[in-house]
């Protein structure tokens, strides 16, 4: 009996000691992955942009314990919109890749994106080619000292135009007419410039960019009217410059209203402010509807022209 548990011994070791050693084979193999997941758990890095045929790619990432992807994200998408903001350009968005196991190597967000153009810059520069065309445009001399031809939409005007209490002469009419033409070649290439969305927007970020450029797209549009009503002879250029102030200037009261109620961080709060200010800016629509009513049942003040003869 006692031979055979000593071969038995021999054969197979120590009970004790293979005990300890599998022991230690698992410590050795759980402390192995427990360092791997806290290093892959804690590390976060990110990458410098490159560029290849205007397309821009960044990354970053982050461990599991860091914040995984969704921290990967935040920080790629915010490199990457200070790399076109250093450009004075706007962020595009074309996609995102994640990459990563979780548990085992780092969640890394790659972003790929266009630095271009926002559509406020575009509506800018169109607008100063435009006033820059009106400016060398000798058909509307005869009315330059009486009309700012381009102006801030929210600005008061001069006194001495505010106080003009004449109507337009032929003349002034012809040249009126052409400013209308050239303005509403302006404006149709704005419309075309604001009714794109921008790539990478979303559902909701589109709809708001189309609203928001709604408020500056009424204010010319009542505009447009009341430069009917100048040509027609049924406003002077003092109550036209001070109708076209009033309609700017409540225009952009309301957009910064809705632009503000953007703002609050309660997604249904913010809705509702912003339905709210756009109620209130078709309250203040009405009333301008009603202005221009009664300014289309004035009958005409034609500007008479004296030919005076010195003998």
């Amino acid at each position: 009996m006692q031979g055979s548990i000593g071969l038995s011994l021999l054969r197979f070791g120590s009970p004790t000691r293979g005990l300890a050693a599998r022991a230690t084979r698992s410590a050795a193999i759980i402390f192995v992955t427990v360092m791997t997941f806290a290093l892959t758990a804690c590390a976060t890095s990110g990458s410098a942009p490159t560029e290849k045929d205007g397309v821009y790619t960044v990354w970053a990432q982050y461990g599991s314990m860091s914040g995984s992807w969704e921290h990967a994200t935040t920080d790629a998408l915010a490199q990457a919109r200070r790399v076109c903001a250093d450009k004075g350009l706007t962020y595009a968005f074309l996609s995102e890749q994640r990459s990563g196991v979780w548990g085992w190597t780092p969640q890394r967000s790659t972003i790929l994106f266009r630095c271009e153009k926002g559509i406020a810059q575009i509506v800018s520069t169109s607008w100063a080619e435009c006033n820059e065309q009106m400016a060398h445009t000798a058909e509307l001399d005869p009315i330059r000292s009486n009309v700012e031809l381009s102006r801030a939409w929210d600005a008061p005007p001069p006194f001495v135009i505010a106080a003009n209490t004449a109507y337009p002469t032929r003349l002034e009419r012809e040249a009126i007419a052409k400013w209308a033409s050239m303005r509403d070649a302006c404006l149709a290439h704005q419309r075309a410039v604001t009714s794109r969305v921008p790539p990478g927007a979303t559902p909701m970020q589109a709809t708001f960019i189309q609203e928001d450029w709604a408020f500056l797209d009424e204010v010319q549009g009542k505009v447009s009217a009341l430069i009917v009503a100048l040509y027609q002879g049924k406003v002077t250029y003092g109550e036209f410059a001070q109708k076209r102030y009033e309609f700017g200037r409540d225009g952009a009261a309301a957009e910064r209203e809705f632009r503000q109620a953007t703002l609050i961080a309660d997604q249904q709060r913010a809705i509702e402010a912003q339905q709210l200010a756009q109620q209130r800016f078709q309250n203040t629509l009405a009333v301008w509807s009603t202005y221009l009513q009664a300014v289309n049942s004035r009958p005409p003040q034609i500007h008479v022209e004296q030919n005076v003869t010195i003998h």
